[in-house]
């Protein structure tokens, strides 16, 4: 059986090789005649071959016998698909042929092509096909996907082409190098996925339209009579190291996107970034823009090398998120003659400061307090900003989307005005034990999707609207307080993912009906009706009762009255925390907290008094170091400029005195709270606080003062 199946194949190549070698065949096609003799096509005549739809050439039924085409002196030009899929087409000869035309030999296996007269190549002249080696010496114009997907092409040399058309080299994934001296516009895609591209010489390139060189392998890219880089112009060349553009003025969307190895770049005369222009350009760390105008949003994005940046005076425009994810950044510095733009201690504001547009990352600050003039945290203001601990924000009334989302070492924030929170403004901080938002009234989505540290959290009278997936994946949540009447609306999604069968839900008394038949609320188990207890006191400033202190309480706020008195509510049984603010005033006590509140309170009285404050240190590299930092209790501390505890007394060129220099700590509020007797052997020594209450506190000794946290 085996030796008749090889029989027949022998029989079939035989039949085959015969059938070319003997094959004939001829015709008439326009004003040229054709023929074929063993396996040669011969096409005589004068003029223009005429054009042919898909498979439409008279000599396409035979295309399989077909091993080489000659072309007569006279015949001016290749038709549309006249020779597409001769899949043994081995060579061609074009003595005169001027204009190939679309498709004309696409799909075919020649490997090497000479075009001696030819001015203009047709789209998709070579598509696919199997050129290692083209020479075109009076080229002028390559249409469009001319030569995509020329996988074996190799180099190419244009010397007169003035125009290359979109996607014309297209993935022709083994081109090392390309020659174009005269070329003036590169069409969209023109060489994109051309991944071995090294090498590109274009002196005299006015127009690179987008996409035409991404996913290159490019090194280095002089474009000197460039004006715009478009789209994603080089958008994942991922070797480039260097880019020369003395006029660009305008850089498009993506242009430079994932230029993993471009550490500098300078843009004498660029006056407008577009969004995500140097999105993840991951090893930058130099950028030199003088003349901008506009920085889109995103432009800078995950830039993780970038340690500062300087926004100079001709900028008036910055969309959201300019530097954002950039995990080094330690400043952004805005001239002082910018009447857009400012910025203080690195941070980025629009000039008034009622905006904070970007916290830089990498600063080293675990604590920030938002300016009391800022009343919107900006789009992405603080992504992931994961040296934070703690963020009060007392004048804040917008926290736009995506905020704070994955400051995933955020513990505590605070945020008493604020009325709308964004789209995933506290999404995956993962940290995210205590939330104080007494006046929120929105929820607009995913606001604390992730934070599955949260165990409590009071949701205010205001509240009206929580959004889509809010709580969703918030797995550690076991007590929800929501102090409104009228449950907010929720959906499903809301608290996707939450134990509903063990997180109380406590709602105040009478309206336990209303929650258990309302969207979202009515997927808990456990929902309790609560009284409501009445505490109230006395706010008096000089012994004078006073007007106008605000109130913070787990449900909302409240404002004392012409005669210093105030009220507010609780549910019975819980715990609330009362705290009073006035800016430039400190209250004793700071804040009351009160324990299983049976019954209404009176007499919960606060004295205030002018703030004296203490000196904040602001550098960067404090000389003295506490760690753990935060802490839990116990800490030591390390000198980071001095070898121990004498060598930093004689660097401050002080004695130090038992009682003088003491380790001291103070509250945030600039009071005495912890006093340790000076030791030289202090290093080594262990300070224990874990009597002091979880917040911000400042460590003084001897001249040098450092914050830490105690949680």
């Amino acid at each position: 059986m085996k030796r008749i199946k090889f029989f027949c194949l022998l029989l079939s190549v035989a039949t085959l090789f015969c059938s070319t070698v003997m094959f004939s065949q001829s015709g008439e096609t326009g004003p040229l005649t054709w023929e074929i003799e063993n396996g040669t096509l011969t096409i005589n005549g004068e003029g223009e071959m005429p054009d042919y739809e898909y498979e439409g050439a008279p000599w396409y039924p035979y295309r399989f016998i077909i091993t080489n085409v000659t072309i007569g002196n006279e015949v001016t030009t290749i038709g549309n698909y006249a020779f597409e899929s001769l899949f043994r087409l081995a060579s061609v000869a074009l003595p005169s042929v001027t204009r190939i035309g679309d498709y004309a030999f696409a799909e075919c296996n020649v490997t090497s092509i000479v075009l001696p007269s030819v001015t203009t190549i047709g789209e998709g002249a070579f598509r696919f096909s199997r050129l290692v080696s083209v020479e075109m010496p009076n080229v002028t114009t390559i249409g469009k996907e001319a030569f995509r997907s020329s996988s074996f092409l190799i180099s190419v040399e244009m010397p007169n082409v003035t125009t290359i058309g979109e996607e014309a080299f297209r993935s022709s994934y083994f081109l090392i190098s390309v020659e174009m001296p005269n070329v003036t516009t590169i069409g969209q895609s023109a060489f994109r996925n051309c991944e071995r591209l090294v090498s590109v010489e274009m002196p005299n390139v006015t127009t690179i339209e987008r996409s035409a060189f991404q996913s290159c392998g490019l090194v280095s890219v002089e474009i000197s009579n460039v004006t715009t880089v478009e789209r994603s112009t080089f958008y994942e060349c991922s070797n480039l190291v260097s880019v020369e553009m003395p006029n660009v003025t305008t850089i498009e969307d993506r242009a430079f996107s994932n230029c993993r190895s471009l550490a500098s770049v300078e843009m004498p005369n660029v006056t407008t970034i577009g969004n995500h222009a140097f999105y993840s350009c991951v090893n930058l760390i130099s950028v030199e823009m003088p003349r901008v105008t506009t920085i889109e949003y995103r432009a800078f994005l995950s830039c993780t090398a970038l340690v500062s940046i300087d926004i100079p005076s001709s900028v008036t425009t910055i969309g959201y998120c300019p530097f954002g994810l950039c995990s080094s950044l330690l400043s952004i510095n805005v001239d002082e003659n910018n009447a857009y733009y400012t910025s203080e201690n690195g941070v980025l504001f629009d000039k008034a400061k009622a905006t904070i547009i970007q916290y830089p990352a990498g600063k080293i600050d675990i604590n920030y307090t938002i300016p009391n003039s800022v009343t919107t945290v900006g789009n992405s203001a603080f992504i992931e900003c994961r040296n934070l601990f703690s963020v009060k924000m007392p004048s804040v009334t917008t926290i736009e989307d995506w905020a704070f989302t994955g400051c995933s070492n955020l513990v505590s924030v605070e945020m008493p005005i604020v009325t709308i929170m964004g789209f995933g403004a506290f999404q995956h901080c993962l940290g995210l034990v205590s939330a104080e938002m007494p006046n929120v009234s929105t929820f607009v989505g995913q606001t604390f999707l992730s934070c599955g540290s949260l165990v409590s959290i009071n949701l205010p009278s205001s509240l009206v609207t929580v959004g889509d997936f809010s709580f969703a994946f918030c797995t550690g949540l076991e007590h929800i307080y929501s102090h409104s009447v009228i449950p907010p609306l929720a959906n499903y999604y809301t608290f996707l993912d939450v134990p509903v069968t063990t997180c109380i839900l406590y709602v105040p008394a009478g309206s336990e009906d209303d929650y258990a038949a309302a969207d979202g609320w009515k997927e808990f188990t456990n929902i309790v009706g609560m009284g409501m207890r009445t505490v109230s006191g006395t706010v008096t400033i000089d012994g004078t009762p006073h007007q106008g202190v605000t109130i913070f309480y787990s449900g909302g706020t409240a404002i004392t009255s012409e005669t210093g008195e105030y009220g507010v509510t609780a549910f019975n049984g819980s715990t609330v925390t009362i705290t009073p603010s006035l800016e430039g005033y400190t209250f004793t006590p700071a804040s009351i907290t009160l324990t299983d509140i049976t019954d209404d309170m009176d007499g919960i009285d606060f004295m205030a008094t002018k703030e004296v404050g203490i000196s904040i240190p602001t550098t960067d590299k404090p000389a003295i170091i506490i760690y753990p930092n935060p802490t839990t209790g116990q800490f030591r501390i390390k000198y980071s400029e001095f070898k121990n505890v004498a060598s930093f007394a004689t660097e401050q060129n002080r004695s130090f005195e038992g009682g003088k220099d003491d380790v001291e700590i103070f509250d945030i509020m600039g009071r005495l709270v912890h006093r340790v007797p000076f030791t030289v052997n202090l290093e080594t020594a262990e300070i224990d606080v874990s009597h002091l209450q979880a917040g911000v506190y400042f460590l003084k000794i001897g001249g040098e003062m450092v914050k830490f946290v105690r949680y």
